[in-house]
């Protein structure tokens, strides 16, 4: 309806009039400068004013294409370097995140929003291609997939897993190809079939679990960056033959990674893979540990810290799309649910270094302290 006044809190913000401008609401509390500019229709007869109203809780963004001015509001006791993205639901957060990184893609890997199982595999693919990473309902075409698929102007999708991950009907519409195989550690290996068939550059193969997804995820964008497939240990921490033999298949694999402690990714993987092989481990006595480890080695190994992302390690969907984000900036992704976590220690060790930190989803996610915390070391770390 034309006329309209936006009701925020207590304030509202003149809409008038609506003709060519699109409203999404969103439930959970985030800044919003990462957010992509809107682009008005171009076949509108409107005269010339249109833009976009994005409503983050009680924050909010509005663009006037007539005027050029906007306007942004931030919470207070958080610093500007630190920037939340976050959406009403998991499939939203991504589509911020993605278009956060990616302005534009000629393809992207699609993998499920609500298992993490085939999707473990997806960050060194989607890296071989240079492509982002979406999530979708595994039933429907979740909206913000598809709309963020057609801001990107992506024509080609790859899905990673098989159709409990991602149904067919979902698949057909997308039009792309598929990577799976019977379970999540067959489909690791059709990944890695898939990548060394793009880019056999890396001589790094990733081992991490496949019963939890924190690991995978921690590792995730340098996997993107250096095009270093991801496979998956059984529960007890060993490999599977098939996947052993993966491995030993591929002559450019040289190098080893076992990311997490001797729990999840065995010792005894040296002796089933035999000689040839450098062994390299990055673990910590619990996920965040890890994650601040990979990290840690990450940033000596490619990647830098001029925008990491902090994500929720109880969860797998934000960090799986970060982990994207991530490679395409060159950045290094924590794990964090709170401020105590150990990859904030590291973040504080290294605040000179970053331009900015971004933290993925609503603080029902990651809690509003590793904003002020992530703030004040950046803040204070660039002040002179």
């Amino acid at each position: 309806p034309k006329d309209t006044d936006l009701a925020i809190g207590d304030k509202y913000i003149d809409l008038n009039p609506l003709d060519n401008f699109s409203i999404k609401m969103y439930s959970e509390p985030a800044t919003d400068s990462d957010v992509p500019s809107p682009v008005p229709d171009s076949g509108s007869s409107d005269k010339g004013r249109g833009g976009e109203v994005v409503v983050y809780g009680g924050r909010t963004r509005y663009s006037d294409y007539s005027s050029g001015s906007s306007s942004t509001t931030t919470s207070s006791g958080t610093s500007d370097a630190v920037k939340r993205v976050a959406g009403s639901d998991r499939y939203a957060t991504m589509a911020a995140l993605v278009t956060s990184a990616f302005t534009s893609s000629k393809g992207a890997i699609v993998a499920s929003g609500t298992s993490f199982a085939d999707a473990l595999a997806a960050a060194a693919l989607a890296g071989a291609h240079g492509w982002p990473v979406v999530i979708t309902d595994p039933s429907t075409l979740s909206a913000d997939a598809s709309s963020v698929l057609s801001r990107l102007g992506a024509s080609e999708v790859t899905v990673v897993g098989g159709p409990a991950a991602v149904s067919d009907a979902v698949a057909s519409q997308l039009g792309g190809a598929r990577v799976s195989g019977t379970d999540r550690y067959a489909t690791a290996i059709e990944a890695m079939k898939a990548v060394r068939a793009i880019d056999a550059s890396s001589d790094t193969v990733v081992i991490a679990t496949g019963s939890t997804f924190a690991d995978a995820l921690s590792i995730g964008p340098w996997a993107w960056s250096t095009k270093s497939p991801i496979l998956l240990a059984l529960p007890d921490g060993t490999l599977r033959q098939d996947v052993i033999d993966a491995i030993k298949a591929d002559a450019g694999i040289k190098r080893v990674l076992l990311i997490g402690g001797p729990s999840v990714v065995s010792d005894a993987v040296r002796g089933q893979l035999g000689d040839g092989y450098a062994f390299e481990r990055l673990g910590g006595a619990d996920r965040y540990a890890t994650s601040s480890a990979v990290a840690s080695w990450a940033m000596s190994h490619g990647l830098g810290w001029k925008k990491p992302v902090v994500a929720t390690g109880k969860g797998f969907a934000d960090a799986l799309a970060a982990a994207a984000v991530c490679g395409q900036n060159g950045s290094v992704l924590l794990l964090a649910d709170s401020a105590s976590a150990p990859t904030l220690a590291l973040l504080r060790e290294n605040a000179s270094k970053v331009t900015s930190v971004m933290v993925a989803g609503g603080t029902a996610a990651v809690s509003e302290t590793v904003d002020t915390e992530g703030g004040t070391q950046v803040g204070t770390s660039h002040q002179t």
